[in-house]
C-alpha cells in the first residue's frame, strides 16, 4: 500500500522525460482551451433553450459518436503512426472551434447549427483522444504508467480550475464567441509539442484480421473475454452511464437549483477541479498497478454516492461539498481504470482495447446525459439523479467481494 507521506520520486522520474514533458505542456494549454469551449458551448445552449433535455443533446452530439468512431480510431492506432494520427485530430478540432466562433459571432447560432457543430467535434475527437493514449507507452517504460496517467489526470483537472475561470471572465465582459477563439488557438501548443517528440519511428505490425471492421471487432472481443477487465468495465460503464452524467447537466441544475449564472458554474466546475487534482496528486506518487482493482471500485462507489448526494441536497454549500467529492473520486475511477487497462492488455491490441475503454468512459457518459436529461424534463433534475447514483453505489458493492481475484489478474506487471 502507498504510504500516506508524499513521495514524488516516481513524479520526479516521469518530468525528467523530455518527451513527456513536452507532452505536457502543449496539452496542458490545448486543454485550457477545451474547458473554455466546453463551458462556453452549455451556457449558450441553454441560453438558447432553456432546456435540460438540450443539454443533454448536445453531450450526446458531442460524445455519442465516440461509440462508433472510437473503435474505428483504435483500430487505425494499431496500424499506423500515432503521433500523426494525432496532429491530424488536433488540427481538424482547430477549425471546428474557429467555425463555432465564427457562427456566434456572427448570431447564426441555433441550437441546431450547436449541435450539428457538436457531431463534428464528436467525430474527430476520439481520433485526437486514441493516439494520445497509445502514445504513452511509446514515451515512458510501463513502471511509470500510474505516474504518468495521473499526471495527466492532474493536468486535466487544473485546467478544468483555469479553463472554467477564464471563460466565467470571458463570458462575461467579451461574449460568448471569443471563449470559442480561445480554444482555437490553444490548439497550436500541442500540435507543436506532438511535432517535437523524438519517439522511435512507427513500425507497422502485421495485422492477422481481414481489414478495421474485423480489428475493431477484435477489440471488443478481447475486453468483453477477458476475465478481470470484461467485469469491471461493466461497472465502470454503470458509472458512466448513470453517474459522471451530472457534469454535463450543471448548466441546468445550477439555474433550476440556485439560480446562478455562468459564474456559478464556473466556480462549481472549478470546485470539482480542485478536488481531482488532490486525487491526481496522490495518484502520481504510485509506481505500477498494486492496489489498482481496489481503489477503481471504491473509487466506483463513491461516485454513485457523491451523485445522488448532490441532485438530493438543494443546500449550496453541501452541494459544493458533494460536487468536490465526486472530483475527488471521478479522477480515481478515470485514473485506476485506464491504468489497468494500460498495463494488462498486449501492445498488438493496446489501440483498439483503450477504444473499447474510451468509447464505455465517454460514450457512456454522452449516452446517459441525455436519458438522465430527458427524465429530468418529467421529473425535475434530483430523481434520475438520486436513481442512477443509488444503482452505481450498488454496483461497486456487487463487485468489491471479487477484487482480490480481478487483482490477481491484472497486478502482476
Amino acid at each position: 500500500m502507498a504510504s500516506l507521506i508524499p513521495d514524488f520520486s516516481a513524479t520526479r522520474r516521469v518530468f525528467s522525460n523530455r518527451n513527456f514533458a513536452i507532452y505536457t505542456a502543449g496539452n496542458f494549454v490545448s486543454l485550457v482551451g477545451t474547458w473554455i469551449q466546453r463551458l462556453a458551448q452549455g451556457w449558450l445552449v441553454w441560453e438558447l433553450t432553456g432546456s435540460g433535455t438540450w443539454l443533454g443533446a448536445i453531450a450526446v452530439a458531442e460524445f455519442l459518436p465516440t461509440i462508433i468512431v472510437t473503435p474505428i480510431t483504435g483500430a487505425l492506432a494499431d496500424r499506423f503512426d500515432r503521433r500523426l494520427l494525432a496532429v491530424i485530430g488536433q488540427a481538424l478540432a482547430c477549425l471546428q472551434a474557429v467555425t463555432l466562433c465564427t457562427v456566434t459571432a456572427l448570431g447564426w447560432a441555433t441550437p441546431e447549427l450547436i449541435f450539428v457543430l457538436a457531431m463534428i467535434g464528436g467525430v474527430i475527437y476520439p481520433l485526437v483522444q486514441t493516439a494520445r493514449l497509445t502514445l504513452i507507452p511509446s514515451l515512458l517504460d510501463k513502471q511509470d504508467y500510474t505516474s504518468a496517467i495521473a499526471i495527466t489526470a492532474v493536468s486535466f483537472n487544473t485546467t478544468r480550475i483555469a479553463g472554467p475561470a477564464i471563460a466565467g471572465v470571458v463570458i462575461s465582459t467579451l461574449g460568448i464567441a471569443p471563449a470559442f477563439g480561445i480554444n482555437a488557438v490553444s490548439y497550436m501548443a500541442v500540435i507543436f509539442a506532438l511535432l517535437a517528440l523524438k519517439i522511435p519511428k512507427f513500425e507497422k505490425k502485421e495485422s492477422e484480421s481481414s481489414g478495421i471492421l474485423s480489428d475493431l471487432v477484435e477489440g471488443w472481443r478481447y475486453m468483453g473475454r477477458h476475465p478481470a477487465l470484461g467485469p469491471l468495465l461493466g461497472l465502470w460503464g454503470v458509472a458512466c452511464l448513470l453517474a459522471l452524467p451530472l457534469q454535463h447537466l450543471l448548466p441546468g441544475i445550477i439555474d433550476t437549483y440556485y439560480g446562478g449564472g455562468p459564474e456559478m458554474l464556473a466556480t462549481f466546475t472549478a470546485t470539482m477541479g480542485i478536488a481531482a487534482v488532490f486525487t491526481g496528486v496522490y495518484m502520481a506518487q504510485r509506481s505500477g498497478a498494486r492496489g489498482l482493482t481496489r481503489i477503481t471500485i471504491i473509487a466506483t462507489l463513491f461516485t454513485g454516492v457523491a451523485t445522488a448526494g448532490f441532485a438530493a441536497t438543494h443546500v449550496e454549500v453541501l452541494a459544493y461539498v458533494m460536487i468536490g467529492v465526486l472530483g475527488l473520486f471521478g479522477v480515481a475511477l478515470g485514473t485506476t481504470s485506464q491504468t489497468l487497462v494500460q498495463t494488462a492488455v498486449d501492445d498488438s491490441y493496446r489501440g483498439r482495447a483503450l477504444s473499447v475503454w474510451y468509447t464505455v468512459i465517454a460514450g457512456g457518459q454522452a449516452l446517459g446525459a441525455l436519458i438522465l436529461g430527458s427524465f429530468a424534463e418529467l421529473y425535475g433534475f434530483g430523481p434520475p439523479l438520486i436513481a442512477g447514483g443509488i444503482i452505481t453505489a450498488l454496483a461497486a458493492v456487487i463487485l468489491f467481494p471479487r477484487r482480490k481475484r480481478y487483482a490477481a489478474i491484472l497486478e502482476q506487471s
